[in-house]
């Protein structure tokens, strides 16, 4: 289902309050046309859910370092004899530092227990820790997961920035090719309406004699070959609206029409060169901050880490285990630990030949150099697309100062001509020449403007700034 125009009115109208415009509302102005986009899109919303993506992620990496509670309990009774009743109730705490907190409580009971699990009657407490001596000292699964999650999180950033980039980008081409498309469909509306009065204004007057009858096959041509133009870009104005349609929407779930009667602003092109002078300057530092780019080192970050990680599985694994013991009291709720009650151990393991270590760790350097290349080829990749889009706004603002002129003259050129031909000095055939000319200038002039335009947008979405 869509919302009729009134919708869209709505929307508009509202923007163009918080603005201070008024009596606008049959114009759709490109401001307005990005906030609606930026606020209602539904691409524009997902981006707004990488951030919680991103929290997510962390928030999961971190439940890793939750304290765990556990509690096992096993029994076997067999012909009346009680084999084994064996209970261990505790807590763990994982640590940032690899080492592992624990303490709880054991009991275990039954005429067939091992000698080595053996408890008093009433129990045992226990405190501990687990170290890790070798593998995992520095760095372990759990504290490279949230290192890579907090990555990831900074990543997400970039990642939303970037969807409204390239959303805003995509929306902007939809808006200036609706814009050129209202501006010269325009054109030749008046044109052709010119070449039917003209027209009849012919054909009066080779029927009383003034004009040759010729005249008005000159005249009639001229009107079919408008009208043909017209409905050439009356279509192209039609497939312009239905790509702009695209983009608009309302809360990012219900579409919204555009009705014909709204028109684009009559925007001229605006002095952006102290922004280009700005964005030169400040080329490399805008370019480090581009969304994409950020990505890319967000991506290289995270290999960083496994990188380390993998470094860490070339050392052996010992780990070394403490627990002070204590007797379960009846007088007193609180255990008495005594360091001459303990159990410790120590469990040591490492391969021979640690191919598997040394080859992941090789595999995952490749990863790095390779993304490492691909960020330098994007840096220059979008350092020329930005030089590119700033030369062709600079060189289409001298075009459209040039045009604007030549629009001028061949307008003062086709007055003058007319005016021969009132006079009976000229010919219709010389008249409709510069009548063309004329047309074909303010065609040019209007995709000139819409050129310089998306010059602009062009250069902030290179910069990555576009969604600023």
């Amino acid at each position: 289902m869509k919302l009729k125009i009134l919708s869209l009115s709505f929307y508009i109208l509202i923007a163009q309050s918080l603005l201070g415009q008024e009596d606008s509302e049959k114009f759709f102005g490109f401001n307005d046309f990005m906030e609606l986009v930026r606020n209602n899109h539904p691409l524009a919303m997902q981006a707004g859910l990488q951030e919680a993506r991103g929290d997510a992620e962390l928030m999961k990496s971190r439940g890793a370092f939750d304290p765990k509670l556990g509690f096992e309990h096993t029994n076997k009774d067999f012909k009346g004899t009680e084999y084994y009743n064996l209970s261990d109730a505790g807590l763990k705490v994982p640590t940032w530092f690899g080492v592992e907190v624990m303490g709880g409580y054991e009991r275990n009971r039954g005429q067939y227990v091992d000698p080595e699990n053996n408890t008093p009657d009433a129990g045992l407490w226990y405190a501990g820790l687990s170290v890790p001596l070798g593998k995992g000292l520095f760095i372990d699964q759990r504290r490279a997961e949230l290192r890579k999650a907090k990555i990831y999180r900074e990543s997400t950033l970039a990642m939303r920035q970037q969807m409204l980039n390239e959303l805003l980008y995509d929306a902007s081409y939809a808006y200036w090719n609706w814009h050129q498309a209202v501006e010269i469909t325009r054109v030749y509306e008046n044109a052709l309406d010119v070449a039917r009065e003209r027209f009849e204004a012919v054909k009066k007057e080779a029927m009383l004699g003034d004009k040759p009858i010729i005249d008005t096959l000159e005249a009639g041509i001229q009107v079919q070959s408008r009208w043909l133009n017209l409905k050439g870009w009356q279509l192209e104005l039609a497939n312009s609206i239905n790509e702009l349609q695209m983009y608009l929407w309302a809360d990012g779930w219900i579409p919204l029409e555009l009705d014909s009667n709204f028109l684009p602003k009559r925007e001229v092109p605006l002095d952006e060169e102290n922004n280009f002078n700005m964005y030169l300057t400040n080329l490399d530092s805008l370019l480090e901050a581009h969304p994409e780019l950020r990505i890319s080192q967000y991506k290289i970050d995270s290999y960083e880490v496994d990188q380390r990680m993998k470094r860490e599985q070339l050392k052996p694994q010992v780990d070394l285990k403490y627990n002070v013991l204590a007797p379960n009291s009846d007088e007193s709720s609180i255990p008495s630990f005594n360091s001459n009650n303990y159990a410790w151990g120590v469990e040591f393991g490492m391969p021979i030949f640690l191919r598997k270590e040394r080859a992941g760790l090789k595999l995952n350097q490749v990863k790095i150099q390779e993304s490492e290349m691909g960020l330098k080829s994007k840096q220059n990749s979008l350092r020329n697309k930005v030089l590119q889009s700033i030369n062709l706004y600079n060189i289409s603002n001298d075009q459209i100062e040039l045009y604007s002129r030549t629009v001028n003259d061949y307008l003062g050129l086709l007055n003058g001509e007319q005016t021969k031909f009132e006079g009976g000095e000229s010919s219709l055939f010389l008249v409709n020449r510069r009548e063309l000319g004329y047309i074909n200038a303010e065609v040019k002039l209007i995709e000139l403007k819409a050129k310089n335009r998306l010059s602009v947008v062009k250069t902030k979405a290179m910069l990555g700034i576009l969604a600023d």
